[in-house]
């Protein structure tokens, strides 16, 4: 009943407008219920609800259980049944279902005749249940990388996080698409997959390009950090470790994609990101390992993304070159502009409560802006696995000299204060973890030549200077190419409570026009008021 509903039928337009549905509303009350059943007495829920009601916190505390029940211990007969799935034609007739029913929501955007498709309204839910398949089924995963057509799901996820990205409403889906597309970039395969031509064409507003499945993944998560909600920024880690991981086995990145992936390079750089938090150097370092990824195992087919590093040589050179003086410069001047921001906020609040003290307003509070578990990806476990073994030269930059009397003490007083300013402890701890070297030696090598081609041609075609790119080895020049690292996603206590607040939220807004649940006994949040 979940996953065997085929939202088209007999492929007759508008079918849904002639006949009630009811196998439709079989599919969503049978997932419904799924989910419910799946997740109840989980093993990591139930140990952290002990956990606080052992602190005696007795308001946040999850609902008590009988010691001696089997599913306070975790036990659960519907997660192992599904654990128990191991036969092809079964975990293909899981995939399938999935696919048909997610895909059905871009798909019924697509269409000719408008609405003449229906639209499943439980996407959300139907990935929740994916994502428990996931963890609960440890032959589901290998089975899907191997035997099945990933981008088949990929593609419906990007979609929901590009539909998703500017409505607050969608936060949690957002999150839940991110947990998912990094639970799945931990696979070689995966990686390998998004080689294939996208030939697609979703109903939101991605840039017209021609590549493959990795190209739209850039492109996506491009968009949700450049134009996605602040609340997003929590996933950045999460977003930049996506693209790390796949980045390997990415043999060509189309021009679009290329381009982008610089630009996020060059906005994390900026004193706006790099300096607004001390350890904010991280996501750089990210961007740079995925760049020494290309550069090192896919330089043959990346000729576009060598030529954007090429032409953004300022700013690795930037980078290399930076100091202390110049840090703590970028550093207050950011702490400028933010005093600036903060004191015309400021301003215009007062002018807004003698507007609303005349009777001409009225004060507002938004309840939810702190509903977002932010803190959620900070705390979450994360595997490396090394691959490829082999020597990695020394990436250290020589140290710099050290700083001034002043500019000692004006990191002093930027850590007094509370406000984030660079030191030299900090700035030695940047140029050690950034790995710089490689893109250094590639610049070295190639912009002299490409000067040179553009010296001889005037106003020289870009696509000459591609294909010089890909007819050129860098073998013997770069160092030793560096392990392949890849960082899986693990289970952990606080992913597990977010699932299930998360789970529950979504099935009580959905069923509200005939109402399931008595309001008065439901608390999906408590409000707690400080004196």
């Amino acid at each position: 009943s979940s996953l065997g509903y085929d939202p088209i039928g007999w492929g007759m337009p508008y079918g849904n407008l002639v006949a009630t549905d009811t196998a439709k509303l079989v599919m969503e009350s049978a997932v419904h219920a799924l989910i419910i059943l799946l997740d109840y007495g989980h093993p990591i829920r139930t140990e952290e609800a002990a956990a606080i009601a052992a602190a005696g916190d007795a308001e946040s505390a999850l609902p008590s259980v009988n010691a001696h029940d089997t599913d306070a211990q975790g036990f659960n007969v519907f997660r192992r049944l599904l654990g128990q799935v191991e036969a092809p034609d079964q975990l293909n007739f899981v995939y399938k279902g999935f696919v048909r029913l997610l895909n059905n929501v871009h798909q019924s955007e697509s269409t000719y005749l408008p609405y003449s498709i229906t639209r499943i309204g439980i996407e959300q839910e139907l990935l929740i249940l994916f994502w428990k398949c996931l963890e609960e089924m440890p032959k589901f995963l290998p089975y899907i990388m191997k035997h099945c057509d990933v981008t088949e799901i990929f593609v419906p996820i990007c979609y929901f996080m590009l539909e998703g990205r500017k409505d607050p409403s969608k936060v949690g889906l957002m999150y839940l698409c991110t947990f998912t597309l990094l639970k799945l970039s931990g696979e070689r395969s995966f990686g390998v997959a998004l080689n294939k031509p996208y030939q697609l064409s979703l109903p939101v507003d991605v840039p017209l390009f021609s590549g493959n499945h990795a190209d739209l993944l850039v492109i996506v998560l491009h968009k949700l950090i450049v134009s996605g909600l602040e609340k997003l920024s929590a996933l950045y880690s999460c977003f930049l470790t996506i693209i790390c991981n796949v980045s390997p086995y990415c043999k060509s990145f189309g021009s679009a994609a290329a381009v982008k992936l610089v630009n996020l390079l060059q906005l994390f750089v900026s004193p706006r990101f790099l300096y607004a938090a001390e350890g904010n150097h991280v996501y750089v370092g990210m961007l740079l390992e995925t760049l020494n990824n290309i550069v090192q195992y896919q330089y043959e087919g990346n000729g576009h993304v060598v030529y954007s590093i090429i032409r953004r040589k300022e700013v690795f050179e930037a980078l290399a070159n930076l100091t202390l003086p110049s840090a703590i410069k970028g550093a207050r001047d950011l702490l400028d502009k933010k005093a600036a921001a903060a004191m015309k906020a400021a301003s215009n609040a007062r002018v807004a409560t003698t507007i609303s003290a005349t009777g001409s307003a009225d004060d507002t509070v938004d309840l939810y802006a702190d509903a977002t578990p932010t803190g959620l990806i900070s705390t979450a476990n994360v595997e490396r696995r090394v691959g490829n073994s082999g020597d990695v030269e020394d990436m250290r930059t020589p140290a710099s000299p050290q700083p001034g009397t002043a500019n000692a003490a004006a990191a002093t007083a930027g850590e007094a204060s509370g406000r984030f300013l660079p030191s030299e402890a900090w700035l030695q701890s940047v140029k050690a973890d950034l790995p710089l070297n490689t893109i250094l030696r590639l610049l070295k090598h190639l912009v002299p030549q490409v000067e040179e081609i553009a010296s001889k041609n005037v106003g020289v075609d870009e696509k000459i200077v591609i294909d010089f790119l890909r007819s050129t080895t860098m073998v013997g020049l770069l160092p030793v190419p560096h392990p392949i690292v890849i960082r899986k996603y693990q289970p952990n206590r606080f992913t597990c409570l977010w699932f299930t607040a998360f789970q529950w939220g979504v099935i009580f807004m959905h069923n509200q026009t005939v109402p399931l649940f008595d309001g008065k006994h439901v608390k999906l949040f408590l409000v707690q008021t400080v004196a």
